[in-house]
């Protein structure tokens, strides 16, 4: 077995003992908390996007960026919609890491280009995807999505905190129906969960004060629920949320809504557990100690087929503590 150590003032430093020990002190990513973190946004001065102030880590090597920068987008396709991404790019052949634009391929359904990430080579890393419409001459700041993974100074930790569907608030315009109290037969378990009906989109509402050691990035959602049916058959269960400062009106828009499948099991009241939804953005600058509304739903169509009923336990919302 060989021992090896680095670095020494005794010996030589190569790039890649360098790097593989700078891997370990952070994820891929812009760097939290230093200047601007890689902001992309579009402002609806022509076609352009423009990339704020940054420090980022790829495969340990560092890049900074002191001064907003503005990248051109290609001229738009007089038929088809497209989807570009602005990136960063690390080149070993060139010894460097520069910020670019990936121009995507015009379609009726268009996706965003393939990152290039190849060991050794070259490795891109995504800050943002930017639509462009058919015909368009300007980019606004609604045809930009973020993508960064923004890293942290410690480790990153998941947390969790729980929204109980009895303690949620039915929502007035098609909200779900008031808990049901169900008793289970032979050891009597009793149940208390709203009701979520078949082949209607219906919903539910919790106020929480977000965790004070809660990071501000997106969160995912998983949701604790069960049916009175064998049918395998699935439910569509999707939320959203808004954060609110000091003052703030609460009638404000909500964040997109992520939605995730669950297939029920093939014995009436199975407990269930769907997998985590994708990531979901708070709207409104979410931070530790700020007021935030979740509302979540039962889609109730297309793939949502389970043809009775759900009873909604919780919902586990899963964050990133700070370190």
């Amino acid at each position: 077995m060989a021992i090896t150590s680095f670095p020494f003032d005794s010996t030589s430093s190569y790039e890649a003992q360098w790097t593989l020990m700078a891997r370990l002190w952070r994820e891929d990513g812009p760097c939290y908390g230093l200047l601007n973190v890689w902001e992309v946004y579009g402002d609806s001065s022509g076609m352009q996007v423009k990339v704020k102030s940054g420090i980022a880590w790829i495969k340990g090597h560092y890049v900074s960026n002191s001064a907003e920068v503005i990248k051109s987008i290609a001229a738009s396709d007089p038929t088809n919609p497209r989807i570009d991404r602005v990136i960063l790019r690390l080149s070993w052949t060139s010894n460097t890491i520069t910020l670019e634009v990936l121009t995507g391929t015009p379609a009726g359904s268009p996706s965003a280009p393939a990152l290039t990430q190849s060991e050794g080579t070259t490795w891109e890393i995504s800050l943002a995807q930017v639509y462009v419409g058919a015909g368009v001459s300007t980019i606004t700041a609604g045809n930009v999505t973020d993508e960064r993974n923004i890293t942290y100074p410690y480790k990153r930790v998941s947390a969790q905190m729980l929204l109980f569907g009895a303690s949620g608030v039915l929502s007035t315009t098609d909200g779900a129906s008031t808990p049901t109290k169900v008793e289970m037969a032979t050891n009597k378990q009793n149940l208390f969960y709203p009701s979520f009906p078949t082949a209607l989109k219906k919903y539910i509402e919790w106020d929480f004060v977000m965790p004070d050691d809660y990071n501000g990035g997106t969160i995912t959602a998983e949701f604790f629920w069960t049916a009175n049916s064998a049918s395998t058959n699935s439910v569509v269960w999707g939320i959203q949320a808004r954060a609110y400062a000091d003052n703030d009106a609460i009638d404000g828009t909500w964040g997109t809504a992520i939605e995730v499948t669950d297939a029920n099991g093939s014995a009436a009241y199975t407990d269930r557990k769907s997998a985590a939804t994708a990531a979901i953005t708070i709207a409104n600058s979410p931070l530790a100690g700020k007021s935030v509304r979740f509302r979540a739903y039962r889609l109730g169509s297309g793939s949502d087929n389970l043809a009775v009923a759900a009873l909604l336990k919780l919902v586990r919302i899963n964050y990133t503590r700070i370190g």
